[in-house]
């Protein structure tokens, strides 16, 4: 039995279940979220934080949407990042497989528009600042909903349920520029360099609100200080309008060949009470 087996043996026993399914599949692989691609030279920090049980379809099915990810996120930082090796491996990446993407991630990652100029250069296309839209906002909402299902199976150590669900939204600096950060995403708890053990460090930070005796989780990820993702996980639904727009439910990722139903490019989230 070789060491890789091996080891898979033991997380499988350890954790039965996919958590992004719902707990209908066992598992089958160590999922890493947020995915390797997104770290500088896809150096994921040596310890076992990042890994989450997943079934085959729901680790390999989001694989194009976090290389474009990686690619939006690291459009947003300074120039240097566009002539890096990393960036040139990601960007081909994404040239490969998913080439109809490059426009979307090119126009999303212009959140200042100083960096048009130099995006236009790295891309060969022309390049005005805008909001995320298409592939590139899609990618990010595909992240979000992984962090949240994983970090919820990390709370309660089960996989969010079929009856539960979440929001993502993302801030770019083009939206933190316009509006702000809303003030429901203002909250008093300091943010945690995951990153900590890497060469390359403060790629990506994190923090939560939890409420487990509601069953509501905030989480959020913030990722080189550029993108903020935060995705808010409710275990019962039921609670909700069945018409609550942009819910993502367990088992969304093997829809992904057809993800209209579960996404929109024009996300808009409002917290409601429960009275």
């Amino acid at each position: 039995m070789g060491e890789k087996k091996r080891r898979l043996d033991v997380f499988r026993k350890a954790h039965p279940y996919c958590c992004f399914c719902g707990g209908n599949s066992p598992t089958e692989s160590i999922d890493h979220i947020p995915a390797k691609i997104l770290f500088t030279n896809s150096q994921l920090p040596g310890d076992k934080k990042f890994e989450f049980p997943s079934c085959y379809q729901c680790n390999h099915a989001s694989k194009q949407y976090d290389q474009i990810a990686a690619l939006l996120t690291l459009s947003t930082i300074d120039a240097n990042a566009t002539s890096s090796a990393h960036f040139q491996k990601v960007a081909s990446g994404v040239k490969n497989n998913a080439r109809k993407a490059i426009s979307d991630v090119v126009q999303g990652a212009t959140g200042q528009r100083h960096r048009s100029k130099q995006l236009s250069e790295a891309f060969g296309i022309p390049v005005q600042a805008s909001k995320l839209d298409g592939a590139a906002l899609l990618s990010l909402k595909v992240l979000g909903a992984k962090i949240g299902m994983a970090h919820y199976y990390e709370d309660n150590g089960i996989p969010l349920a079929i009856e539960g669900g979440l929001w993502t939204m993302t801030l770019t600096p083009a939206a933190l520029l316009e509006g702000g950060i809303p003030e429901f995403l203002r909250f008093g708890e300091p943010f945690e360099d995951l990153t900590s053990k890497c060469r390359e460090k403060e790629q990506i930070k994190f923090r939560s609100i939890r409420n487990k005796e509601e069953g509501l989780y905030l989480y959020q990820i913030l990722i080189r200080d550029h993108m903020l993702i935060t995705s808010i996980v409710d275990k019962d639904m039921t609670r909700h309008s069945e018409s609550q727009p942009y819910v993502i439910r367990p088992g969304f990722l093997k829809s992904l060949q057809n993800p209209a139903p579960l996404f929109s490019t024009s996300l808009s989230i409002q917290l409601k009470s429960n009275d």
